[in-house]
């Protein structure tokens, strides 16, 4: 590299006039910021065949300085002319074509005594100058100008232009470029250095917070003048080269962002390893000759920066710098005045936009994988990758060997102990390397044969450099692909004796684990895949069923199954081959990784066979419950998107066929149920995750390419289900479900001819009972019929004639007991019951036909009844002998279980009666009240009848008897059956079932509450019978499981009786709340029932329940367990303060002095510790801060405050809550109290320990540690 640079006259005559304009303009900001002239002064265009009234550039500016070299005075206008001007050319050029007057911009210069300077681009002397000169000023005078003599004019030729444009080293480049002279290799200015393919390719993606702070700052900072340094260091890859050349990107609007224009203007970027040894002498050159530039120096170690900025330094300097180390730097510390900015990763939002952006080609899964899993914060290797994936190339080629080199900090040296190590380091997803998980990296020290010392003492430098990570307790070599390429020579150079022991030794659980985590990216290297097949050999470890249905066992070989599928594919079918299915319910510890292993493995075409058959016997054995447990995974796999597998419909329906053939019913019914899946149109949820395994990128399932692939697999799986349903009685019923399931999806997407193929047989051979398929057929006519074409409407016709039962039983089931759910909206908006109008309508047609219905009354007396109520309803108003119908279905109901029995019936019939015969309905009912099985049935029997104050006596009369349980009364009032009934009857009525015990007070809640819901005036008539009820003992431990509608009665009674002033009510009622504290089984189910009831207790009773409660807080463990639950803060430092925080601190103060021993200790236990203001540090809340400046001597105080702190619910990280408590304890540091110093100390130290732990755990999340 030459150590000066100059331009001379004839690399200025041979610039092209844009040129020759463009660095006129780059010489004016130069010149302008050397000077300290604002750079808004200059302006220059480069528009040079646009007419500009004698202006190429101007600059104007005032103060000082009043001139400068090239500079004669504070306004100087420029014409630039690259063309060779003669004399009267000279005077032509100041005057306006064919005219005397000057152009507009020569005389507005000239006028303001100003300088015109021609920035002619030949060499031309002082002699040559003299003639032109004087006819300019022949020009001005011609003009009529009284300065034409006095004007000051200049030409600034090639010679002069050279020597200005030399004092700018980036001008000097400029020059040199436009000219094609040769610059040293390593010299270039932005323009060029941004025409690098890697540069120009990509776009900055900003959003990056780190990043686009470091470019702030490094801006900011080098456009303050001369002598400014800077340093960006960083693992190669990281895109600190890309950083540095957006630091200098010129702006769209220069005049807007001249700042930006000037740092853009300025920069050379030099590679220190092109430039050598000749770097320094050529920057100590540059310094004397007093050059200006903002010097980007990349591949600059920390030595080398040292030494430039020596002379960047220099008080003769007019350099800036900014160097771009090859390495991260340990104690990196940035300052205002010197930006030392360590680049980390980068975001993967942002690789990923990146690669969008020039990577259309690719799915947006492959550039999801590239950037989240692979790059993992590296942009160059996302951007290698993406080549690789598209020229088909292993990810490890990716690193190639230059680029190891600048990751390594040295070139890779098999029989270097550092390469050994970081090489053994590779070999794990992870590595524990602290004194929790040191057993992990001294494993592996002893397994390379290094001294565990010596082990890790390169893990921390490799820890230093930065291509090993902490996380937590762990290290991880970054980036993945890095790590894949040392893991990969690894294997490749491995003896198969040796890499066997890796796995079969005594190699700690978790590191074995992180050592399969490698293993399944390493899928591309022959001899891991070879050794994954000699492991899952018959007679070797991973080929035994004892070994795969071990936890760790099944974990590793879920690795294994990336690798190697068909090895491991063999392995499974071998391992479990002659086991029957119910020894596959024993399959156990190892299921959970076995079923996500043989998913993996029903993904390729090749082993879905093998997998499919494996998995379908651990799907008919199924002992889990969630949905992508075996069974979810094998039907899955039969939809036809979404399948999770490559196989073809044609493999499928081969697995289908084993499973129907099989000897065992459950592997058949899975068959069945597979081929109801298969029939799925729409609503797919697919399992992510089988797609993408190994190193691959992410492969495509199978999909069908024309509708006809689609179309034909449906047909296919319907043909099959239609013939099980005809002729498998075994499973009939499960294919008969499967095609009702998708009769409408089907027809929604055109398949009617299939379905009329299908359906027709299998309504013939059932009679036209099939009330699953009417549904769906009845759907259809609802919600789909008019955008069918006539063809379909015509077959939905007569699917559903032909779905009408022929034998009366049948009909009376469809119609009364199966009904489908039917609902249609009328013209006036509103909906209507079809389903109960044709059970309406069929009783008037069995109205005329009773005697075949007797027989079938049982049946219409048990189980589901959907229509039984209106058909019995309208029944009894057309029966013409509604008696002896009443009778029998009463004498059938008699014979029934009542644990079974379903009375709607007779619901309806009685209901009907009431009004058309109501001696008939007495009669009736004396019946039931009589008959020892059926008066447990007489409150749903009339439950839908208006009862008289007589009928409801006879109930009360049967409950005091004992002969029915209170219990049967519930409901009786939730059709509002009782309004008409006087509150004064209906009270007393309550008043009897109270004296009955707690059963009794239950069932009168249940029948007040509803009879009085919203009506004030029947309220306050029950008030009295609502506070009976209340006052009635153990209401609150009724048996656990209560319905939930009866608790919330009682708490809404409790509270709107207590809003009336009623101390002996709320004395009793704290006295209940201190017995479910004190019950052997926790009632948590009564906190949201209770806690509003002590609401206003404590607002408007708290004299005269806090003894009470309060009292009780020292009888035993669990009664203050639970009531220090229920009255204090759900979390001390949490967002829910609890009730006690609602009573006034005095008070609590004043009953803390009454046992200072013990009560202040309790409260401490209770009340909310924090609160919580916009932008503020937590404090403590008064209640706290007071126990704490009180009782803060008492021991058990600050104990149980510090539990109390320790109490809080998460979001996310459990970092900042830690912090928080940090936060909340410092004050307390200095209080005067000294236990409560020593105490807020140890807080202060435990929470910022444990703080430290959540962090290690966080890190290690990121890695897939938890």
């Amino acid at each position: 590299m030459p150590r000066s640079l100059e331009c001379s006259y004839h690399d200025v005559e041979s610039l092209a006039p844009l040129e020759l304009a463009r660095l006129l303009r780059r010489l004016l900001y130069l010149e302008a910021q050397a000077a300290g002239i604002p750079t808004s002064a200059v302006q220059a265009s480069l528009k040079i065949d646009v007419p500009d009234g004698g202006e190429d550039g101007r600059i104007q500016w005032q103060g000082e300085p009043t001139y400068t070299k090239w500079l004669p005075s504070r306004f100087c206008l420029f014409q630039s002319k690259a063309k060779d001007l003669n004399p009267s050319d000279c005077k032509r050029e100041v005057l306006n074509h064919g005219t005397t007057q000057l152009k507009p911009r020569v005389k507005e210069v000239l006028d303001a005594g100003g300088t015109y300077i021609l920035f002619y681009g030949r060499d031309c002397n002082m002699e040559h100058q003299v003639p032109r000169i004087e006819k300019i000023r022949e020009a001005i005078r011609e003009a009529g100008e009284l300065y034409a003599d006095t004007c000051q004019l200049v030409i600034r030729d090639a010679n002069q232009i050279a020597a200005w444009a030399s004092e700018y080293l980036s001008a000097t480049v400029q020059v040199f470029a436009a000219v094609k002279k040769p610059l040293p290799p390593s010299l270039e200015n932005w323009s060029s250095w941004c025409g690098f393919s890697g540069f120009s390719k990509f776009a900055y993606v900003s959003g990056d917070i780190a990043r686009d702070t470091a470019i702030s700052q490094v801006r900011a900072h080098l456009s303050k003048g001369p002598k400014r340094t800077a340093r960006l260091v960083g693992l190669s890859g990281l895109g600190k080269t890309r950083l540095a050349l957006e630091v200098f990107r010129p702006p769209e609007d220069p005049v807007a962002q001249l700042q930006q224009q000037m740092l853009s203007e300025q920069v050379i970027y030099i590679n220190a390893e092109d430039a050598g040894t000749e770097l320094l002498p050529a920057i100590h050159s540059w310094r004397q000759e007093g050059m200006r530039a903002i010097l980007v120096v990349d591949n600059c170690d920390k030595e080398l920066h040292k030494r430039i900025a020596l002379q960047v330094e220099h008080a003769d300097s007019q350099l800036n710098l900014l160097t771009i180390g090859p390495d991260p730097e340990t104690g990196a510390t940035s300052s205002e005045d010197f930006p030392y900015i360590q680049l980390g990763a980068a975001e993967d939002s942002i690789i990923v936009t990146m690669l969008k952006r020039h990577y259309a080609a690719l799915p947006e899964a492959d550039l999801n994988f590239i950037a989240k899993e692979l790059a993992r914060g590296f942009p160059q290797m996302a951007v290698l990758i993406a080549d690789a994936r598209l020229q088909n190339r292993d990810i490890h080629d990716a690193v190639e060997n230059d680029l190891l080199r600048k990751l390594l900090g040295a070139p890779p040296d098999a029989e270097s102990q550092a390469f050994q190590v970081i090489s053994h380091c590779a070999l794990f997803e992870h590595l524990g390397v602290t004194e929790a998980s040191a057993k992990e990296y001294k494993w592996a020290a002893a397994f390379a044969g290094v001294d565990s010392d010596r082990f890790y003492e390169h893990i921390e430098r490799f820890k230093a450099r930065g291509i090993l990570s902490k996380h937590g307790n762990f290290v991880q070599v970054r980036p993945a692909p890095l790590a894949m390429r040392l893991a990969a020579d690894w294997w490749r150079g491995c003896s198969p004796e040796k890499a066997e022991r890796l796995i079969v030794g005594d190699i700690p659980d978790r590191l074995a684990e992180a050592l399969c985590g490698r293993i399944r990216v390493l899928d591309y290297v022959p001899a891991v895949r070879q050794f994954v097949e000699r492991l899952c050999g018959e007679q070797r470890p991973f080929g035994q069923a004892k070994v795969l249905n071990s936890e760790l066992g099944s974990q590793l070989f879920r690795s294994f199954v990336e690798v190697n599928p068909e090895a491991t594919a063999r392995a499974l079918k071998s391992a479990f081959a002659g086991w029957s299915i119910d020894d596959f319910k024993s399959v156990g510890p190892g299921r959970r990784n076995l079923v996500w292993a043989l998913q993996n493995l029903c993904f390729w075409k090749s082993t879905f066979p093998k997998a499919a058959s494996v998995l379908l016997s651990f799907a008919a054995a199924e002992n889990e419950d969630w949905t992508n447990n075996s069974t979810g995974v094998f039907l899955g796999l039969f939809r036809f998107v979404l399948s999770g597998t490559q196989a073809e419909p044609k493999d499928r329906f081969v697995v289908i066929n084993d499973a129907l053939d099989h000897r065992d019913e459950r592997c058949r019914v899975l068959a069945v149920r597979a081929l109801g899946h298969a029939l799925q149109t729409g609503h797919f949820v697919g399992m992510a995750g089988p797609e993408q395994q190994g190193s691959r990128f992410p492969e495509q399932e199978w999909r069908p390419k024309y509708y006809k692939d689609a179309f034909d697999y449906w047909a296919e799986a319907l043909s099959r289900l239609a013939s099980i349903a005809m002729h498998d009685d075994a499973l009939a019923d499960i294919a008969k479900r499967e095609i009702a399931d998708h009769i409408r999806d089907l027809a929604s997407v055109g398949r009617v001819k299939e379905l009329d193929e299908a359906l027709v047989p299998i309504i013939e051979e059932s009679e036209g009972f099939w009330p699953e398929a009417l549904g769906q057929v009845q759907d259809i006519k609802e919600y789909d019929f008019d955008r069918m074409p006539d063809e379909g409407k015509a077959l939905v016709e007569k699917w559903e004639k032909l779905l009408e039962p022929r034998q009366f039983s049948k009909k009376l089931a469809l119609i009364v007991t199966e009904g489908p759910w039917q609902h249609h909206e009328d013209d006036a908006g509103k909906f209507v019951d079809v389903a109960a109008e044709k059970a309406t309508a069929f009783a008037t047609e069995v109205s005329k036909k009773i005697d075949e219905l007797l027989p079938l009354l049982p049946g219409i007396l048990v189980g589901s009844q959907r229509q039984a109520y209106p058909f019995g309803y309208r029944l009894a108003q057309l029966a013409t002998q509604p008696k002896g119908l009443l009778f029998s279905a009463l004498t059938a109901l008699e014979d029934i279980d009542a644990s079974k029995a379903n009375p709607s019936l007779l619901m309806g019939m009685f209901a009907a009666l009431q009004d058309i015969n109501p001696a008939l309905f007495d009669e009736a009912l004396g019946y039931v009240e009589r008959s020892e099985n059926l008066r447990v049935h007489i409150t749903n029997i009339t439950r839908a009848s208006r009862l008289s104050e007589q009928q409801l006596e006879r109930m009360l009369r049967l409950i005091e008897g004992k002969l029915i349980a209170p219990g049967r009364l519930q409901g009786l009032s939730y059709v509002r059956g009782l309004d008409h009934i006087a509150v004064a009857f209906l009270s007393e009525f309550c008043n009897r079932l109270v004296v009955l015990g707690q059963d009794g007070a239950w069932a009168a809640l249940d029948v007040l509450f509803m009879y009085a819901h919203g009506e004030p005036k029947k309220w306050e008539g029950c008030r009295q019978s609502f506070r009976r009820i209340a006052f009635v003992p153990d209401m609150l431990l009724a048996e656990l499981g209560k319905q939930r509608i009866d608790t919330h009665a009682f708490q809404r009674i409790v509270v709107k009786l207590l809003q009336t002033e009623d101390a002996e009510l709320a004395s009793h009622i704290s006295s209940e709340i201190v017995k479910v504290a004190r019950h052997e089984s926790s009632r948590y189910d009564l906190d949201d029932v209770l806690r509003p009831i002590i609401e206003i207790l404590f607002s408007k009773y708290i004299d005269v329940v806090w003894p009470t409660l309060a009292g009780s807080l020292l009888e035993d463990l669990r009664t203050e367990y639970y009531l220090s639950h229920l009255l204090g803060s759900r979390f001390g430092v949490g967002e829910h303060p609890g009730l006690i925080s609602r009573l006034d601190v005095a008070y609590l103060l004043a009953w803390c002095d009454r046992n200072p021993k013990q009560y202040p200790a309790l409260l401490a236990k209770m009340v909310n510790i924090a609160e919580r203001k916009e932008g503020q540090a937590p404090t403590f809340t008064p209640i706290a801060k007071a126990l704490i400046d009180r009782y803060g001597s008492e021991e058990k105080v600050l104990d149980a405050l510090g539990v109390n702190i320790g109490s809080f619910s998460w979001v996310g990280s459990l970092v900042p809550y830690y912090q928080e408590q940090v936060q909340l304890a410092a004050p307390l540091v200095e209080h005067p109290i000294s236990q409560v110093r020593e105490w807020a100390e140890k807080l202060i130290s435990y929470a910022r320990q444990q703080a430290q732990r959540e962090r290690d755990r966080d890190a290690e999340r990121e890695i897939g540690l938890y």
